[in-house]
């Protein structure tokens, strides 16, 4: 790979990323009509990956303190969203998963997150949408197959 091209791929990432997070995803948490935080939503969505992951887990995958995710799970818990359950074998290890109401609320999210998209992108011309289809679907490619 060529150093400049590789430099200017990972500042231009960088600043996609920002720019990702200050535009899209405040105004869908601002907009949002689910009282939860972008990092409750973060814990649900990773916990949707998983069928059950340990605390640890769980906060090694938010890149927090166990901490900070006790209290993100503990507020969870409280909402019925998900659910915790120890070890039977070793009581200090704690497995946390997604609840049937855990999940629906996540999806309503996912499709409130697209309803306050696709009313914000409305104001893009049939070339501009088209451009950030295609754009959008080889980043995602291209973001998934990173070794990261």
């Amino acid at each position: 790979m060529d150093n400049n091209k590789g430099e200017n791929a990972v500042e231009q990432l960088a600043q996609l990323t920002m720019l990702l997070q200050k535009k899209i995803a405040r105004t869908v948490m601002h907009h949002s009509k689910v009282d939860l935080s972008s990092l409750q939503i973060h814990a649900l969505e990773t916990l949707r990956g998983e069928k059950i992951v340990t605390m640890t887990v769980l906060a090694n995958e938010l890149r927090m303190p166990k901490t900070q995710t006790t209290r993100i799970v503990d507020k969870l818990v409280s909402r019925k969203l998900v659910q915790r359950e120890y070890d039977s074998t070793d009581r200090r290890i704690i497995k946390v998963s997604l609840t049937e109401a855990g999940l629906e609320l996540l999806n309503f999210v996912v499709n409130d997150a697209i309803e306050i998209l696709a009313d914000k992108l409305k104001s893009l011309d049939e070339k501009d949408l088209s451009v950030l289809s295609s754009t959008a679907t080889r980043m995602i490619e291209v973001v998934k197959a990173l070794p990261l």
